[in-house]
């Protein structure tokens, strides 16, 4: 038999009920959602700059090479003539061709100038430019 409890005063309810609300969990459950969904956003973002930054260092190094390879030319070779020049490379490791184009231009009896201009095939974008001089006075 329960003990009646004297007048005035609440009746105990007895030990908490244990466990979580439904509330409690649906937002714990949103919260995490939420933080997760912006984790995987960072990554994704992350992933692509990384791609595309490895694909200009290899743009940017081939372009190197290509002005390198006419630099150790002599002055008389016929990619050194004045005028517009072109070639199709394929990149280091794999991907889209690219278009090489140089217009050499003579900026007197012994310097060159060559404006490189190098696009990416079926890319839109700006192309990659760079200048080189070339001195036959001074070897390089």
């Amino acid at each position: 038999m329960q003990k009646a409890s004297p007048p005035g005063l609440i009746p105990d309810p007895g030990p908490p009920p244990q466990g979580f609300s439904l509330i409690e969990v649906i937002l714990a459950s949103g919260l995490v959602s939420f933080l997760l969904v912006g984790t995987a956003e960072l990554l994704i973002q992350s992933l692509t700059v990384q791609r595309t930054t490895d694909d200009s260092i290899r743009v940017a190094g081939l372009l190197s090479a290509e002005a390198e390879k006419l630099r150790t030319m002599p002055a008389a070779a016929e990619e050194l003539t004045a005028g517009e020049h072109e070639v199709e490379l394929s990149l280091p490791g794999g991907g889209d061709p690219v278009t090489l184009r140089w217009i050499v231009e003579d900026e007197g009896t012994s310097v060159k100038k060559i404006n490189f201009s190098l696009n990416r095939n079926g890319r839109p974008g700006r192309p990659l430019e760079a200048v080189l001089l070339l001195s036959e006075d001074l070897g390089f």
